[in-house]
């Protein structure tokens, strides 16, 4: 009978477990949907650190709701959030600042810490399935230019254990954020 009440005790927990994680793809797949839909990334600047080095920054626009921006992202490797420590200069400013610094190459403008700079050819970035193209500032996409990016959808319980509550707390309410790659820009005459 002990045995019984075991097996029973043990389907239970796996049971759970398969139905959180199948509940939470589920969840995942729809953050994911609106996130393409409405959000992209703009306003790409360089931070000021020291005098030898810079962190990048990036901001989220969500088109759809304002108020709902990404507080995560990692572009091409590099994690940006906006959380006020580390490099963020101020939490949910909509600015994210990469946790990684950069160093100035030969020649490059220095910055004083704290200032930024806004980096030449800006533009905006924004999945395939983005549907607000017709709400984009004209000055964020040049006559001409064309950028595209490939944006994958990575969960929050995709993380590493000890990092989930961080990306939970960083990416509310999407649970996960965005990793931009491969991203392609095209001067069309």
């Amino acid at each position: 009978m002990k045995k019984l009440i075991k097996i029973s005790f043990l389907i239970l927990l796996f049971s759970q477990g398969s139905n959180r994680g199948y509940a939470q793809d589920q969840e995942s797949g729809e953050f994911e949907k609106y996130c393409k839909e409405n959000i992209a990334f703009t306003n790409f600047r360089l931070l000021g650190i020291n005098r030898n080095q810079y962190a990048k920054c990036v901001e989220s626009v969500n088109y759809a709701d304002p108020d709902k921006r990404h507080k995560l992202v990692t572009i091409d490797g590099v994690l940006f959030t906006d959380d006020g420590k580390n490099y963020d200069l101020v939490a949910n400013d909509g600015t994210l600042t990469s946790n990684t610094l950069f160093t100035y190459a030969r020649g490059e403008e220095i910055l004083a810490a704290g200032k930024y700079r806004v980096v030449k050819n800006n533009m905006t970035i924004y999945d395939a399935g983005f549907l607000h193209q017709d709400k984009l500032n004209t000055t964020m996409k040049p006559s001409g230019w064309e950028i595209s990016c490939k944006f994958k959808w990575v969960s929050c319980s995709s993380w590493p254990p000890a990092l989930q509550q961080l990306c939970f707390d960083l990416s509310w309410p999407f649970r996960g954020g965005f990793e931009i790659t491969e991203c392609t820009v095209v001067y069309k005459q």
